[in-house]
């Protein structure tokens, strides 16, 4: 699964470029006019069924504009306020996202949207109780970075008022990403440190993977049946290629991946990309090997590493910043679990967060 930012030397540096980079992208937008734009999901997704595109059916269970979706600390968050954010994403990206693709689009917005105000509203109510504020030169800061990133002739005023978001929204959006980014980098200070050992070993260990993989792939709407059949067939299919079937012919025969069109070839990636179980089995199997079943959310995967780059050939200081993002990620998710655990937080049936939140 994709990873929300590259981090830098500092989490303050990332949060302003998180800020900078999703302010951008309301006022100018990320995508060219007719590029598609895929649903919010991890890496390895399944293919589109054979013929005319149908949009799958919703997920999202049905309700009216003021129901509330999740509620923390006394605030709330209703189905009106995620559709309106929704729509003001849909017009930004208009015509770029395939109609087949736009039912799974909002439904992957609706869930991303609910534990979005969730995290942001228990960091907000910790900056208060902590008395965070942000000055006015952090602000000209985050204006200036904005301002470079705009087209000629044109000032930061005029993007703000053209942007789906709207000026008062964009200098609200801007407020709070500050005030959290000084939350959690004073929770970061003297936690974040990469010792010579460390880069040592990371050395040893590949960053980068070219994989191919098999996807059977598994509905919600399966029955515990028609999952066991599903994975019946992959572990069929694993113990030909073990016995040496031709890995590229058996992907396009079987395969629910686009990636089938390519004889199953996912291409290099690095860490962070995929979807963890995913990951964690590409970057431990040995190139050539044919790995056990791998299960995530799409259903059953058999991977072989083609290829491995290891990390010898990372510069010292690009290890040592990957090794802090890696810890700056995991203070900052510890963080967000520990307020997680002492606020009150509710959510309506069917927008609960996934068991690993």
């Amino acid at each position: 699964m994709k990873q929300a930012n590259t981090l830098q030397d500092r989490l303050k540096k990332v949060a302003q470029f998180s800020c900078v980079a999703l302010c951008t992208i309301a006022i100018t937008g990320c995508q060219k006019d007719n590029e598609e734009v895929a649903a919010p999901t991890p890496e390895v997704a399944p293919a589109a069924v054979a013929g005319a595109p149908v949009a799958a059916p919703s997920t999202i269970p049905a309700g009216n504009p003021k129901d509330v979706l999740a509620e923390v600390g006394g605030e709330k968050l209703t189905r009106g306020d995620v559709e309106k954010e929704i729509d003001i994403q849909m017009t930004a990206l208009q015509g770029r996202i395939p109609p087949e693709r736009q039912t799974e689009f909002r439904d992957g917005m609706y869930k991303y949207t609910v534990e979005q105000f969730v995290v942001k509203q228990l960091l907000i109510n910790e900056a208060k109780k902590q008395k965070i504020k942000v000055t006015k030169a952090d602000k000209e800061k985050v204006y200036e970075q904005i301002k470079a990133s705009l087209p000629p002739g044109k000032t930061i005023e005029q993007a703000m008022e053209e942007s789906p978001l709207g000026k008062k929204r964009m200098e609200e959006e801007i407020q709070a990403s500050l005030t959290i980014t000084k939350l959690i980098e004073q929770e970061m200070d003297g936690k974040v440190s990469v010792s010579k050992k460390e880069i040592a070993a990371f050395k040893n260990k590949p960053v980068k993977v070219t994989a191919s993989h098999i996807l059977i792939m598994v509905d919600k709407a399966d029955s515990p049946e028609v999952k066991a059949e599903k994975k019946a067939k992959a572990e069929k299919i694993q113990k030909e290629l073990v016995g040496g079937a031709d890995f590229a012919k058996l992907a396009t025969e079987h395969s629910s991946c686009p990636s089938k069109n390519n004889g199953g070839d996912l291409g290099p990636f690095g860490r962070g990309q995929m979807a963890p179980p995913f990951e964690e089995a590409s970057f431990t199997q040995k190139v050539g090997e044919i790995g056990p079943i791998v299960e995530t959310e799409f259903g059953y995967h058999i991977i072989k590493v083609t290829a491995q780059e290891k990390g010898d050939s990372v510069p010292d200081e690009d290890i040592k910043k990957m090794l802090e993002s890696e810890k700056q990620r995991e203070v900052a998710s510890n963080f967000i679990d520990s307020l997680r655990k002492k606020a009150k937080i509710k959510y309506a049936k069917g927008f609960e967060p996934p068991v690993a939140l």
